[in-house]
């Protein structure tokens, strides 16, 4: 019982962040995106950690500052790799999407 929750916990924690960014509320998905990271990170989930990853990097892509667009960066590099690790290819329309808009910010 207790550990099929503690399994399901950065599952639920990344979710939540990815509703709170596909609704725009921008600072509830960065908070909870940051929680599922850490879990994920620490349980050694590469999987959650990297729709993490993807939503710490669509948050800060949207804010307009060169500082935010490179952590933003970055953070898609760190889950482009753990893609390439887990074969977890499901993910890379997402991360395409993410970088895309990045570019689309960055060239304002």
């Amino acid at each position: 019982g207790t550990r099929a929750a503690v399994e399901f916990e950065t599952e639920i924690r990344v979710s939540l962040a990815e509703r709170h960014y596909l609704a725009g509320d921008h600072d509830q998905a960065l908070a909870a995106a940051k929680e599922a990271l850490a879990l994920s990170q620490q349980r050694s989930n590469r999987l959650t950690e990297c729709r993490a990853l993807i939503v710490c990097g669509g948050v800060l892509g949207q804010k307009a500052d060169a500082g935010s667009w490179s952590e933003a960066s970055s953070l898609f590099n760190q889950a482009e790799q753990l893609i390439t690790l887990t074969g977890a290819r499901i993910y890379e329309s997402g991360l395409t999407s993410e970088r895309d808009r990045l570019a689309q910010w960055m060239a304002r």
